[in-house]
C-alpha cells in the first residue's frame, strides 16, 4: 500500500470533478463576480480622473483583468485530472478572461444600467489581460 497520502483524483466521478473543478477556481469566480458588480452597475456619478493622461477607469481594467487572468491560470494548473485544461491553463485563461470582457461590453449596452459599452474598455481589458498572462508566465518559469 503507497505511504502516499494524497487523494487519487483519477477516479472521481463527474459530479466530484465538476467540485473540484469549481473548488480550485473559486478566487477567480469570486473575482469574476467581483468585476461584474463593478462594471454592471449603475455609473450615473461616476466622473472621469486621469493619472499621466491615463483614465484612472482604463487603469482600473488593466488591473481587474491582469489579476483575473492570473487568478484563472493558478486555477486552471490545478486541474491534475485534467490534462487539457492543465497543459493549456494558460491559453485558456486568457481567452476566458477575453470573452468575459467582451460579454461585459455586449450586456453594458444591451442592459437597462445607464451604461454603454465602450471599446477602449475592451482594449484595456484585453491589455489588463496580457499582463496577467506575461506576469504569471514569468512567475511560473521562476
Amino acid at each position: 500500500m503507497p505511504s502516499s497520502t494524497k487523494k487519487d483524483t483519477s477516479r472521481q466521478t463527474p459530479k466530484h470533478q465538476k467540485t473540484a473543478f469549481v473548488y480550485q477556481n473559486l478566487p477567480a469566480i469570486i473575482w469574476m463576480a467581483l468585476i461584474a458588480m463593478l462594471t454592471l452597475t449603475p455609473s450615473n456619478t461616476l466622473t472621469p480622473n486621469t493619472l499621466w493622461g491615463i483614465e484612472l477607469d482604463k487603469i482600473a481594467h488593466i488591473t481587474l483583468f491582469a489579476v483575473l487572468t492570473h487568478l484563472l491560470t493558478t486555477g486552471f494548473w490545478k486541474q491534475k485530472n485534467n490534462s487539457k485544461i492543465n497543459k493549456n491553463a494558460q491559453l485558456y485563461a486568457a481567452t476566458t478572461a477575453i470573452a468575459y470582457g467582451g460579454t461585459i461590453e455586449i450586456l453594458q449596452n444591451i442592459l437597462p444600467i445607464d451604461r454603454t459599452s465602450d471599446l477602449n474598455d475592451f482594449l484595456a481589458n484585453n491589455i489588463g489581460t496580457t499582463i496577467g498572462y506575461l506576469t504569471t508566465q514569468l512567475v511560473r518559469k521562476k
